[in-house]
């Protein structure tokens, strides 16, 4: 087996769209697709795939540059998501609007409609 493969650091193999992620004392296979949305914790960074959640020792900044900058997206300071994964934004408040993903999850955004609408319709 590959070293890499039991690294703390998840690698993308531009093959097959996939990360390994080192969750204590295991180590999972995740497609990149499958990937809901992805949330600061300090040192770590919590991975959310469909209703599992794995916790990675790694920073939200290198994490995120391991993904495919024009499917994953910052919305808050502690909130990447998988644009593919949007299903609708809601007002909350005047100019404020919460991420509605596709698990019903909703998600705070520090962004402005026009800007969201930018990174969901990839202009």
């Amino acid at each position: 087996m590959s070293s890499t493969i039991f690294s703390d650091q998840p690698v993308a193999d531009p093959c097959n769209g996939k990360l390994s992620i080192r969750d204590g004392a295991r180590v999972f296979f995740i497609h990149v697709r499958d990937i809901d949305w992805i949330e600061a914790s300090g040192n770590y960074v919590e991975i959310h795939v469909g209703a599992k959640t794995y916790l990675h020792r790694e920073t939200m900044n290198g994490f995120l540059g391991r993904l495919p900058s024009h499917e994953f997206a910052r919305i808050h300071r502690s909130t990447v998501v998988n644009l593919n994964r949007i299903r609708e934004l809601r007002a909350i408040e005047r100019g404020e609007y919460e991420v509605i993903m596709e698990s019903g999850q909703a998600l705070e955004t520090n962004l402005s409609l026009g800007r969201l609408r930018e990174l969901i319709e990839g202009v």
